[in-house]
């Protein structure tokens, strides 16, 4: 026998951990990820499927989770889970298993958050091919037959994602804007961070008219929320200033003939805008506040 083979020979089997392993650790978050580390993002959406199939459901929950813990702390597990997962949310009519998918597909983007997560900064996908990605969440949290904190989770996933991998899908949050209020807030949510990097276009547009009421205040409040208060603070990525456009509209939908949590919705942009007329503004939505309901 050669000394290479006898070698390959001393060398301790690799031993995976089994299913039930991770079903078993499922209440200590340490030891989950580290599991689930081992069992690898494919093998992981794989145990969740069957074991769900199989009247399993702790097993699929704690093997979602372990994912979701696991893509938190290694990005490249995060992109290599990235994809499956998200299959997984578009084809499971399990509602629970579609809540757990979803969950851990908000930790794996978060995970991606940064290019430098990766071993080559100029890689946020860590060798994956991610950038169909975000088009198929936005594409999921679109379908009316999804549960609503689904659809707003799928906005948060893609939120929680680079700018840069997701910035061309404007478009369709704008139109994901003008849904169900879960949904609504997510999307504006995600145009909101999009304006702190200069890509403030579409949710100006959804600021102005014809755009009004709800929706345009809920717009100027995400423009506002960003801006800095005086004194200034120096930041990287700010939000555009209030043009006198968008100025007069945040007082026409705060004024006193307007619904009062509107009105409140847009202190924010009162204070910023700071002239006398905003403050007896900012006045007399206190006082409203204040007077008791008949």
């Amino acid at each position: 026998m050669s000394g290479a083979l006898a070698a390959l020979l001393l060398v301790p089997e690799v031993v995976l951990p089994r299913p039930l392993e991770v079903s078993a650790v499922s209440t200590d978050a340490v030891e989950l990820e580290r599991l689930a580390t081992r069992l690898g993002p494919a093998r992981l959406v794989r145990l969740a499927v069957s074991a769900e199939a199989g009247g399993q459901p702790r097993v699929a929950a704690a093997a979602l989770r372990g994912l979701g813990l696991s893509g938190s702390f290694h990005p490249e597990v995060a992109a290599q889970g990235l994809l499956p997962l998200v299959e997984l949310v578009g084809r499971t009519q399990n509602d629970k298993l579609l809540a757990a998918a979803t969950e851990a597909l908000v930790r794996l983007c978060e995970g991606l958050h940064g290019a430098s997560a990766c071993t080559e900064p100029d890689d946020p996908g860590c060798g994956e091919d991610l950038s169909p990605v975000p088009s198929y969440m936005l594409q999921l949290a679109a379908l009316p037959g999804l549960p609503l904190a689904v659809r707003s989770q799928l906005i948060q996933a893609v939120r929680a994602l680079p700018v840069a991998a997701w910035r061309a899908q404007a478009q369709r949050l704008v139109a994901l804007a003008q849904g169900p209020v879960p949904v609504r807030d997510a999307a504006l949510a995600a145009l909101g961070l999009l304006a702190q990097h200069h890509l403030e276009r579409e949710l100006t547009a959804l600021a102005l008219p014809p755009t009004g009421g709800e929706l345009a205040s809920c717009a100027l409040a995400e423009l506002c929320l960003p801006l800095p208060r005086r004194p200034a603070r120096p930041t990287t990525a700010t939000a555009p200033t209030l043009t006198p456009e968008l100025a007069a509209q945040v007082r026409a939908l705060a004024a006193g003939d307007q619904p009062l949590s509107q009105r409140q919705r847009l202190s924010d942009c009162l204070r910023l805008l700071g002239t006398p007329q905003d403050k007896q503004l900012l006045q007399s939505i206190g006082a409203a506040a204040r007077r008791p309901r008949r």
